[in-house]
C-alpha cells in the first residue's frame, strides 16, 4: 500500500504531523540514530544505467508545531544515492526454438515451401542479433552417410541473410532500447522451388540465434 501524506517527509514550512519529520529528544553529548531506507517500486521497465539522486537532511532546533524558521537551522548534509539497473535482454522466437536454438524440420517437404515466426526482443538497451547455421544452410539427412542435401532462404523482415559459411553472421541491430513489449522481426524459411532430388528421410538444420547487449 501507498504512504498517506501525513507519512511522507516534508520541508519546513510544509509540516502537517511529526510524521512528516524525524524527532528526537538530544541531550548534551548525546547522540541519536534514525534509521532511513529506500525503496524502489519492483517491475519498472527503464533503460540500463545509473540513476542518481540527492537527499538533503536538514536538522532543527525545536518541534514541527513551532513550524521552525531558518534561524532554528543547525546542520544540513547532503546524501547521493544510486540505483544500478542492469542491461536486460530477453529473445523469444515462439513455436520452433528451444531456448536460443531455432530447429528447422519441414517435415514433408514441398516445392517453394515457407516457414514463418516472428522473433520477439525486450530489450533496455542497445542490441543486437547474430545466427549460425549448424549445416551450412543446408538442410541435411538425419543419416550421415547420406549425402544429399537442400539449400534454402533465410531472411530476416524480407532481407535475405546468408548463413552458408557456418559462421557467426549479423542480422538485426537495433541502435535504441525497447519499449516493455519488445520489437517484432519476422524470419522467412523458404525451400527452393522446385526442391532438388534428395534421397528419401528427414532432413533438418539447426539455427542458433544470439542476442547480444551493445
Amino acid at each position: 500500500t501507498g504512504l498517506s501524506s501525513t507519512e511522507i517527509i516534508k520541508e519546513v514550512p510544509d509540516l502537517s504531523s511529526d510524521q512528516n519529520v524525524f524527532w528526537g529528544d538530544l541531550r548534551k553529548n548525546k547522540s541519536d540514530r534514525v534509521d532511513c531506507y529506500i525503496t524502489v517500486p519492483i517491475n519498472q521497465y527503464v533503460n540500463s544505467g545509473a540513476y542518481v539522486d540527492t537527499l538533503t537532511f536538514k536538522v532543527y532546533q525545536g518541534t514541527w508545531t513551532n513550524s521552525p524558521n531558518p534561524a532554528d537551522l543547525k546542520e544540513t548534509k547532503t546524501v547521493q544515492f544510486i540505483v544500478n539497473v542492469d542491461q536486460f535482454l530477453y529473445l523469444d522466437a515462439g513455436v520452433g526454438n528451444v531456448g536460443n536454438y531455432m530447429n528447422l524440420d519441414f517435415e514433408e517437404m514441398e516445392d517453394g515451401e515457407l516457414m514463418e515466426l516472428d522473433l520477439r526482443i525486450v530489450s533496455n538497451t542497445n542490441y543486437n542479433v547474430s545466427a549460425q547455421s549448424q549445416n551450412s544452410q543446408l538442410l541435411v539427412h538425419s543419416d550421415t552417410n547420406i549425402t544429399t542435401t537442400s539449400p534454402y532462404e533465410f531472411r530476416v523482415n524480407n532481407k535475405a541473410k546468408d548463413l552458408s559459411t557456418g559462421s557467426v553472421v549479423e542480422i538485426l541491430t537495433n541502435e535504441k532500447s525497447t519499449d516493455a513489449d519488445g520489437d517484432t522481426h519476422v524470419i522467412k524459411i523458404e525451400l527452393p522451388d522446385p526442391v532438388p532430388h534428395l534421397t528419401k528421410g528427414n532432413y533438418s538444420d539447426q539455427i542458433v540465434i544470439t542476442p547480444t547487449s551493445l
